[in-house]
């Protein structure tokens, strides 16, 4: 477009890409984020308009034979202390066929840093456009390219030639169909099929998840998903890990100490020790221990500080009440379930105990009879 008007080539220029849209849109551009690829095809309606530059950004003058004889950008610089301005500068034209299919990143801004996320997401748009890339290469090549070989008689007899090509059109393969005469030798038509090379997207992955990775600072490892395997092998890792944030932690303390004295004053001057739970216990054992430990700083806060139970049991992060731990209570619930034990036991005891008499009176029975019969 030509100061908001249909360039005079744009007539003949639809012939050219209405067959090809499709396929182009398909395999090459994808809008992007924070910009646009400078040369685009878009569609309005039924119509295709074919735009080098972003007509808001871009002015473009041509001379009466159609030569691009000066190309201007406007570039909208914010944060600046008389407020927004509009910056226009030439890009001389020899620098033109360079520019023209170069990535813009959209509007610059002062004191603007770029979000991680930007790159990422760059990256998966490569991906996303490779795929489709190869898969137009694929229903173009690797799928299959014929080439018919044709008698040179055949190829002209025009009959023969127009069923043949109506017969590829029927079966919409003109794009993956070459036609070649063979010589006098040739008795029949002969069709060869060749296939190509499919695409290794692997590599392109891991190409792009080490781009991912440098520009968000995330690990390839767990761009591509950790297994067990790499999970258990990293458990040394992790102690490493842990000994640094070990370190880190000690130098909160005094923070820590200062915020924990306005909260509780008559922790103030005490002595006591910050500890830091920095994995959760996995195994019982490890579940074990942490509640004992609990229980011991719950015993030390009510007792030697004189913290409120309530407060305390809050600050160790356990679910009880006093009454949870009243030793009356308890030893009277202890007793409780040994006086039930006990008499549980007891029945059992009794029950047993009546087994062996039975089983003597029944053996004297059988002695008795035994008796009779040898009379």
């Amino acid at each position: 477009k030509v100061e908001g008007k249909d360039h005079a080539k744009n007539d003949e220029l639809q012939k050219l890409i209405k067959p090809i849209y499709e396929d182009y849109v398909i395999s090459a551009q994808k809008t992007q984020l924070f910009g646009k690829m400078v040369n685009e095809i878009q569609k309005e309606k039924d119509k295709l308009f074919y735009n080098t530059f972003d007509p808001r950004d871009f002015t473009i003058e041509f001379d009466e034979f159609d030569n691009i004889v000066l190309l201007k950008v406007q570039e909208h610089i914010k944060h600046f202390k008389s407020g927004s301005t509009l910056e226009e500068r030439v890009i001389e034209e020899k620098n033109f066929n360079f520019f023209r299919f170069e990535y813009r990143k959209g509007k610059r801004e002062r004191n603007n840093g770029l979000s991680y996320l930007e790159g990422s997401y760059d990256a998966h748009v490569g991906i996303q456009n490779l795929m489709e890339s190869g898969v137009y290469f694929v229903i173009r090549v690797g799928a299959g390219l014929k080439i018919i070989y044709v008698p040179m008689d055949k190829m002209n007899d025009d009959e023969y030639m127009a069923d043949l090509e109506l017969n590829i059109q029927t079966m919409n393969a003109e794009n993956t169909t070459m036609i070649l005469g063979i010589d006098e030798n040739g008795v029949k038509t002969e069709v060869q099929l060749l296939t190509g090379q499919p695409i290794d997207f692997n590599q392109l992955l891991v190409f792009y998840y080490k781009f991912i990775s440098v520009k968000s600072g995330v690990p390839v490892t767990i761009l591509e998903g950790v297994t067990p395997g790499q999970l258990e092998g990293g458990k040394i890792n992790e102690t490493l890990l842990f000994d640094v944030l070990a370190k880190i932690q000690k130098r909160y303390e005094p923070l820590l100490r200062w915020v924990i004295g306005q909260i509780l004053p008559e922790l103030a001057e005490a002595e006591y020790d910050i500890e830091w739970i920095t994995r959760e216990a996995v195994d019982e054992k490890s579940k074990q221990e942490l509640l004992k430990q609990k229980l011991e700083n719950l015993e030390t806060l009510t007792t030697t500080l004189t913290v409120k139970f309530d407060k305390a049991a809050q600050m160790v992060e356990l679910e009880l009440t006093e009454e949870d731990l009243d030793t009356e209570l308890i030893e009277e619930k202890r007793k409780t379930m040994n006086n039930l034990f006990n008499s549980d036991s007891t029945d059992e005891d009794t029950d047993e105990s009546d087994k062996p008499d039975s089983e003597s009176t029944s053996e004297s029975e059988d002695s008795e009879s035994t008796e009779e019969e040898e009379d």
